[in-house]
């Protein structure tokens, strides 16, 4: 039953003229998926007892026709491979709209894959370069077919843009900027964020960053990285290595890239497609695993991120924080000045540690354990840099 909602969807849309319509509505029929199909299912059921009294007063055997139905109709492997070709084409098509988002496509094949009949029609990445990447479609009914292979610069999303900055003093060197997300995250609640930036030692320009982020969730899986600054070509000419502007809280929790969030720093290459990578992967899965056992509620975290990290001699940071003190908590034009100066352009930051904690929310409640990780070493590939 829930493989024919789409097809008869898309049947009355194109009665109707109304493009678009079958992947729109079960956009809506996803959300409250279960609702749904129990009341189209109670429905249909319903038009199914009707209709089989009906015919039955006109002296036709409904159960003798859904019989013979089933059986005359057998598509010829021609057929099959005529379907596959043709949902293979219409995908590459969609695959090629630069308007679509890889969710948006993704929902679209599922229609596409409903009304040609086929198992399988889904995007795949065939290669990943430093701004794009190579995609074709898979479609499969026996036979199977890959689509033609389409380039595709790839696309950041404008969401997680911090609302409502406001920075304060909380001792000395160290300040807190918090700021929040509208329901654009997810549609539970509102996403707030605290920073906390803390000179650890002037001597061995040493700083702590921790970002805390509430009501979070997994970001949807396809769905295309949100913006962030880059570490710039500049910054890789004037150091001569591969440099990164990571998130502190990743990108696939919900962290934000713009600069005035303050959740970026600049590391290594290495350091972030490896070793951050790795812890920031062991956490999700423990966290999707959570989610998979309790599919039917709703399931966000709290994280708290600290990266420990050294600045190098002439990075500014250090002097902005030295002269933080309790006191321009009474003078809004400092603490402006001073959020002004933590957004500037960054040099690379040799981490020493970064540490992941979550706690689980199933309902609203806090269930569990925190989950924990953190990185295996530092950033050794900043090692000559900082002369170590």
């Amino acid at each position: 039953m829930g493989r024919a909602v789409p097809v008869l969807i898309g049947f009355l849309a194109s009665l109707l003229g109304i493009g678009g319509l079958a992947d729109k509505v079960l956009g809506v029929i996803r959300k409250i998926k279960q609702r749904i199909e129990n009341a189209i299912v109670k429905f249909w059921n319903f038009v199914k007892g009707k209709a089989g009294k009906l015919l039955s007063k006109i002296g036709v055997d409904g159960k003798k026709n859904k019989k013979d139905a089933k059986t005359t109709y057998q598509r010829t492997s021609a057929e099959k491979e005529h379907d596959l070709d043709v949902g293979v084409k219409e995908g590459t098509r969609l695959l090629k709209d630069e308007n679509l988002d890889k969710k948006e496509m993704q929902k679209r094949l599922e229609v596409l894959e409903d009304h040609y009949n086929l198992q399988e029609l889904k995007i795949v990445t065939d290669k990943v370069e430093k701004d794009e990447e190579v995609l074709y479609i898979y479609g499969k009914v026996n036979p199977e077919k890959k689509g033609e292979k389409v380039k595709k610069k790839k696309k950041k999303h404008s969401e997680y843009t911090p609302k409502n900055i406001e920075i304060r003093v909380v001792g000395d060197h160290k300040v807190a900027v918090t700021y929040e997300y509208d329901k654009e995250a997810h549609e539970n609640g509102k996403q707030n964020f605290t920073v906390t930036i803390d000179l650890n030692s002037v001597d061995g320009r040493k700083v702590t960053q921790t970002v805390d982020g509430n009501n979070l969730a997994l970001k949807p899986e396809g769905k295309d990285r949100g913006y962030h600054v880059s570490a710039g070509q500049l910054a890789r000419e004037k150091y001569g290595l591969d440099l990164d502007s990571v998130h502190i809280l990743a990108d696939q929790f919900l962290g934000s890239g713009y600069k005035s969030a303050l959740n970026l720093l600049v590391t290594s290459g290495p350091f972030n497609k490896q070793t951050m990578k790795k812890a920031e992967d062991s956490i999700k899965d423990k966290i999707r695993t959570i989610q998979n056992d309790n599919q039917n509620k709703i399931v966000t975290f709290d994280m708290t991120v600290t990266a420990t990290f050294e600045v190098l001699p002439d990075d500014k940071l250090i002097e902005t924080l030295k002269k933080v003190k309790p006191e321009l908590n009474n003078d809004d034009n400092a603490l402006k000045a001073t959020l002004r100066k933590l957004n500037e352009k960054q040099d690379p930051r040799r981490c020493e540690k970064v540490s992941y904690e979550a706690y689980m929310f199933i309902d609203g409640k806090r269930e569990g354990r925190p989950l924990q990780a953190e990185t295996a070493n530092a950033d050794k590939w900043l090692n000559d840099l900082f002369k170590k």
